[in-house]
């Protein structure tokens, strides 16, 4: 399997030719932590052929031991030196990336090697995984030339990672330390599903694993970030969509919550949720997921959807298309177009799908179209009652003169999606899905979710796939933390409080005026009445990123 891995990444046989990428901070911590046991380790392969490899869990070098200097020069010959990337896709079948695709302890012998420099070595390798998170941190490797291997370095090297990792759990923060010992403490009293978590970290046991993704750490500890008593019993929804019920045990480190040990069970179909709501937080009384399933139900020929720009109007619509039509054809049509010359190449197209009944139309952006262009859609609509389903969106109610026609013609049934600052209960599994898309295996942590929760989100989701795509690239990693975001997100955390009712309706006024005007602050200032130096300055106070309005 391994082999034919490697020759699917076109890993070469004949030389071995392995990228250089200079070790970071997360090297040298782990460098830090565990340099002084592999020290100690390696005064005992002195004048050998000996040498102690250690690797990140991306398969770069991150320092390495030898015995005798003939056998350094060779490795260092082979690229096997601190920054060179021996992963399986770069180097082959090998002691170090084949260990971390399979995640288990290997050996790979003389000819097991896919590269042929290497054949003339044997590689024992294990993984070595962070005691307290359980999350893989890298690899130990231990190499030698095939004529001098012993039965007994395998067992020797699995000492080494228990070694390694004994110091590791010695060296972490003291509330890891407690959440491992409770969690551990806790699941040797019951199979039920545990989790020890905290803002950056979540640990499971085979139970929780049964029940849980990545992306749920962020999810459970938002809804716990205010259970400071614990005891309490909280439905959570899951970033799957599954509901769980979860009991939190509080652990304290003196006045301050360092984590939580979780109990978890599936909700029953049925059960009423006991979930303690979060004081001082308004939720929407409707669900983007009850408006799609009330749509559903009511099977619409002609629906328009209203929300502001961002918020998920098209998406939607193509929703609402495959529930309703999923094997039919789909066909957006920009009302954009339509301003073009005097619209009329525009309305030929639409009045060309129009005819077409086995089809799906969409038609974006109609509070755009102008007079006498709203006026002949209306008229084409109006032409028969058996054509194709027609969806419409629209940033602005259609409640004007110009519009009150298409209105109606459009809205047998009218939805208004709430706006991104709305759905904050719906933030985790929203992100999650992205995150899916953008950057698979990458999760938000506690942190970072909280900040995008508290963020005000004035491009919506258009501005929140934006800033996961960004932070996922900064992250470079598996999790994203509050240090990923951008200023003005992560910002929304770390502010001093929250906006007050009448600053929330301020900063829904200048939203509205910017977009109202385009952007351009100066009229929207002049709008709402107030000079340029206290808009600019409300701005600023308020988070607003006029540039963002408007993507």
């Amino acid at each position: 399997m391994s082999w034919r891995r490697s020759r699917l990444a076109r890993a070469p046989t004949d030389k071995l030719e392995v990228p250089f990428d200079d070790i970071d901070d997360d090297d040298r911590r782990l460098l830090g932590a565990v340099g002084p046991v592999l020290a100690r380790f390696a005064e005992h392969l002195a004048e050998t052929h000996f040498s102690l490899v250690l690797a990140d869990r991306n398969g770069r070098v991150v320092n390495t031991f030898s015995g005798a200097d003939d056998m350094r020069r060779h490795l260092a010959s082979l690229s096997i030196e601190r920054g060179y990337v021996l992963s399986e896709a770069a180097a082959g079948t090998n002691g170090i990336g084949t260990v971390l695709e399979e995640r288990r302890p290997m050996v790979v012998i003389g000819e097991e090697h896919y590269s042929e420099p290497l054949r003339h070595l044997i590689c024992a390798g294990t993984p070595i995984r962070n005691p307290v998170t359980g999350r893989l941190e890298g690899v130990l490797d231990l190499a030698c030339p095939r004529g001098e291997w012993s039965k007994l370095i395998s067992p020797a090297l699995e000492q080494l990672r228990h070694d390694v990792e004994g110091e590791m759990a010695a060296r972490a923060p003291l509330a890891q330390r407690l959440i491992f010992e409770q969690f551990i403490a806790r699941c040797r009293e019951t199979s039920t599903a545990v989790i020890g978590l905290s803002d950056q970290y979540m640990i499971t046991n085979a139970a929780a694993t049964d029940l849980l993704a990545p992306a749920d750490q962020a999810v459970i500890w938002s809804a716990l970030s205010d259970d400071r008593a614990g005891g309490g019993v909280h439905a959570i929804t899951l970033s799957s969509g599954r509901t769980i019920e979860v009991k939190s045990q509080v652990i304290r480190l003196g006045r301050a919550i360092g984590g939580h040990l979780v109990e978890l069970a599936p909700q029953a179909p049925g059960n009423r949720s006991r979930a303690s709501r979060r004081p001082g937080r308004r939720r929407p009384a409707t669900t983007v997921g009850s408006i799609l399933d009330n749509v559903v139900r009511a099977d619409p020929q002609r629906l328009l959807i209203l929300g502001e720009r961002g918020s998920g109007k098209v998406t939607l619509a193509k929703q609402v298309h495959q529930r309703l039509n999923g094997d039919q054809p789909i066909t957006l049509i920009s009302c954009d177009l339509s301003l073009v010359g005097a619209g009329q190449l525009w309305l030929e197209e639409v009045a060309t799908r129009l005819q077409r009944t086995e089809e799906t139309i969409v038609l974006r952006h109609v509070d755009v179209l102008t007079a006498p262009v709203a006026q002949a859609v209306v008229a084409l609509l109006d032409r028969g009652t058996t054509g194709p389903r027609v969806m419409a969106t629209a940033s602005d109610p259609l409640t004007d003169g110009r519009s009150g026609a298409l209105h109606e013609a459009l809205g047998e049934q009218t939805v208004q999606l709430p706006p991104l600052r709305d759905r904050r209960s719906e933030l985790a599994t929203l992100a999650a899905a992205m995150l899916d898309d953008i950057a698979p295996g990458v999760h938000v942590s506690g942190r970072a979710l909280a900040a995008l929760q508290s963020y005000g989100w004035p491009g919506n989701l258009t501005q929140l796939r934006s800033v996961l795509a960004q932070s996922a690239k900064a992250a470079g990693r598996d999790v994203i933390g509050l240090e990923h975001l951008p200023g003005e997100v992560a910002g929304a955390l770390r502010g001093p409080r929250a906006l007050s009712r009448i600053e929330e309706l301020e900063r829904e006024a200048i939203i509205a005026a910017l977009r109202e005007q385009r952007g351009n602050k100066l009229r929207a200032a002049e709008a709402l009445g107030m000079s340029r130096s206290t808009f600019y300055r409300r701005l600023r106070q308020l988070g607003l990123d006029p540039s963002a309005l408007l993507s």
